[in-house]
């Protein structure tokens, strides 16, 4: 490609923009490499195959992470078409299966409803001769489908369906989904139906060959953006620079800037330039509508497949970690069997086991004791009570210990592993027997109690070290939920100071305050070690300083708080950052972060198994 164009086109590359020129019936006239990798149109070698169609007999490894809402709307009953005949199988599951098309043989999956929120699912299988290992990475948003050890990954953003299929008499690959298979008119569902298949190029030039003069539309198939392609077209709306617009399940900030025709009263086409939704900097500037469009982006895979209920939790955030709590609490509340939250000091355990209480029934009562506050002497007492006279000094009346005041309600016993070795055998046989006998008295009591307990301790290291039992560590480590520390939530970090900002502003009815720029880079640089009590502690004295309405990193307090650490450890701290907000910059992609960190890439490597990076 020669002339103006290309050279607007390799300008776009070297800016790191996609850059694409429509004309006025959207057809593609331009479009640069850039813009084709962002729009995951980009193939790669492995990726090659003739054209073709499906046939009796092939052999067919498929995932889809949201049944219903990948592009092609694969359904429950299309999956007859390998003998999968579940009736249980509903839209929104997540699924993994192998199976021979139109024939009566046993298939291999596995299907899991979308809220249980496991990081990994995973299949793997020797079918035909064939090893096969089909995964969805929820964390990281990736089905990889491995076949004889060479691996086939697809990344997505909420949904997506990928597929291979194999010639039933050769074992040979005749299809492999890739990116830009919307263009191409390949979902999952139009494959299995009996479509045609275009043969896959070997080189992106011929991919640009297809693109081009190839209506915009097959592309973008979201409404929403064609609807503003349209008005901008036809003149009803003006040129729109900065805004977040949705491609190919894709979140970008687009520029729409229209071409007028030479009597300056029609338009020709427009020209698309793209910005990648997750640079920084671009976030930062306008980083309020940015964000809570981002958080409603992704929390439509959340609300194809999830309860309302799950939704109301406290526990906030977008994160696989966030989601997979508010999940895990929500499926606690709705039993009553005994439940463990574990977690670091400050990550919210009492929070959750409130909102897991009150999820079982908030009118009754829900006990709090915090086992590290008890006396060693008292806590038999204490928590089961006695009869008038036990001991010297105790209340003529008697007393009523916390598990008979949380009768018919919860007992939430926080920092679990401080209570001492004696007293864990009456807790075990108040848990086993559900009764108590008061100090003093041989009477038991019968008592109705949900048992949540919390601790910050690893308590199988406890166990090992003989400080705490293991009958009782069995006994309630039924439905364990751990609670991950503020640091590994992302930009859970976000929503989180927003939201306290807000109930804190509410608390001393002060008018409302909001974070500048500045401050909320402050308060995502940092590390949080003393986690969501932390951040709400450092939210209240900003309130509590703030005259005006907005607050900046002074009123924080953030950097001069001294924790027990060292200067190595300070120092590590702060190189993870930067390498985090380097591969936040760069899309991930680890070798443009080396080369703008100016490292060697085994160097990089090696930093990021250091400091265990998700990336």
């Amino acid at each position: 490609m020669k002339g103006p164009w290309s050279q607007v086109e390799r300008l776009m590359d070297d800016l790191g923009q996609g850059y694409i020129e429509i004309d006025k019936d959207k057809r593609i006239r331009q479009i640069n490499t850039r813009a084709m990798d962002m729009l995951g149109l980009t193939l790669k070698n492995k990726f090659c195959h003739g054209e073709g169609q499906i046939k009796e007999g092939d052999l067919v490894i498929l995932a889809d992470n949201v049944l219903g809402n990948d592009d092609g709307g694969l359904r429950p009953e299309d999956f007859r078409l390998i003998n999968i005949k579940n009736k249980d199988l509903r839209l929104g599951d997540c699924i993994l299966a192998i199976g021979t098309y139109k024939k009566d043989k046993k298939p291999h999956y596995k299907y899991y409803r979308n809220d249980q929120l496991v990081s990994n699912i995973k299949l793997e299988s020797v079918y035909e001769g064939q090893k096969i290992e089909i995964e969805i990475q929820k964390d990281k948003r990736v089905i990889s489908i491995s076949l004889n050890g060479q691996a086939y990954p697809m990344s997505y953003q909420y949904a997506i369906g990928h597929m291979i299929l194999l010639d039933g008499e050769t074992k040979e690959v005749k299809f492999i989904q890739a990116p830009g298979y919307s263009i191409r008119r390949e979902a999952l569902k139009n494959i299995l139906q009996g479509d045609f298949f275009q043969a896959k190029p070997t080189k992106n030039h011929e991919i640009r060959a297809i693109v081009l003069n190839s209506r915009f539309d097959l592309v973008s198939k979201e409404a929403e953006f064609n609807d503003i392609l349209d008005g901008v077209l036809k003149g009803q709306i003006d040129k729109q620079v900065g805004e977040l617009q949705e491609i190919n399940k894709r979140l970008f900030l687009c520029d729409l800037i229209p071409m007028e025709g030479e009597d300056q009263k029609t338009r020709e086409g427009l020209q698309i330039i793209l910005h990648t939704a997750m640079e920084v900097e671009r976030l930062m500037e306008n980083k309020v509508p940015i964000i809570d469009r981002i958080e409603r982006h992704f929390r439509k895979e959340v609300l194809f497949y999830r309860e309302d209920k799950v939704q109301k939790s406290q526990f906030l955030g977008t994160s696989a970690q966030a989601r997979e709590v508010r999940y895990l609490s929500y499926k606690a509340g709705q039993n009553k069997f005994t439940v463990l939250l574990t977690g670091e000091s400050g990550t919210g355990k009492s929070m959750m086991a409130r909102e897991i209480h009150g999820l079982g029934g908030k009118k009754a009562p829900f006990v709090e004791v915090h086992c590290n506050a008890i006396s060693r002497s008292l806590f038999e007492s204490e928590l089961f009570g006695y009869e008038a006279g036990a001991f010297t000094g105790s209340s003529p009346k008697g007393k009523k210990g916390y598990f008979e005041k949380a009768n018919g309600g919860t007992i939430f016993l926080d920092e679990i592993g401080e209570i001492p070795l004696d007293i864990q055998v009456k807790l075990l046989q108040a848990l086993e027997n559900k009764v108590i006998y008061p100090v003093g008295s041989s009477q038991a009591i019968n008592i109705d109690v949900r048992i949540i307990v919390a601790t910050n301790k690893d308590l199988e290291e406890e166990v090992a070290q003989r400080r705490f039992r293991q009958d009782l560590f069995y006994r309630i480590n039924i439905f364990p939920i751990p609670i991950p520390p503020l640091r590994e939530r992302g930009n859970d970090v976000y929503s989180l100071s927003n939201d306290l900002l807000n109930k804190i502003c509410q608390k001393y009815g002060v008018p409302q305050k909001r974070l500048s720029h500045e401050a909320m880079e402050y308060i995502l640089s940092y590390g949080w070690p003393g986690n969501v009590r932390e951040l709400e502690n450092c939210m209240e004295r900003a309130v509590v300083l703030c005259e005006t309405n907005l607050i900046y990193p002074e009123h924080l307090n953030i950097l001069h708080q001294v924790h027990d650490t060292s200067l190595g450890d300070l120092l590590d701290l702060e190189e993870k950052r930067i390498i985090e907000r380097f591969l936040l910059k760069n899309g991930g992609d680890r070798l443009k972060t080396a080369q703008d960190l100016k490292i060697s890439k085994s160097s990089l490597y090696g930093k990021i198994a250091k400091y265990a990076i998700k990336a």
